[in-house]
């Protein structure tokens, strides 16, 4: 049997090392910039509560996903046996 493999284009390849390089030389020259508005947003009030209330969003998400997964293990395996 043979194992599959990706085959990845140089145009594909070229254009992700673009962006990423594009990415990594924005995020070093505004990186102070992005320090500075990310610790004054930890530090204002308004912003840690929507920062928790996201947060407790994503892991409310997170565990409902987890039950959706059980659930239908659990379905696809009494329905096997």
């Amino acid at each position: 049997m043979e194992i599959p493999r990706f085959h990845f284009r140089r145009s594909t390849v070229a254009l992700s090392v673009k962006a990423i390089a594009v990415l990594g030389a924005t995020i070093a020259i505004y990186f102070q910039d992005l320090t500075i508005i990310a610790n004054e947003a930890i530090r204002s009030e308004l912003m840690s509560h929507i920062i928790a209330r996201a947060h407790r969003s994503i892991i409310q998400t997170k565990i409902a996903m987890v039950d959706r997964f059980f659930i239908y293990i659990t379905k696809t395996s009494l329905s096997v046996a």
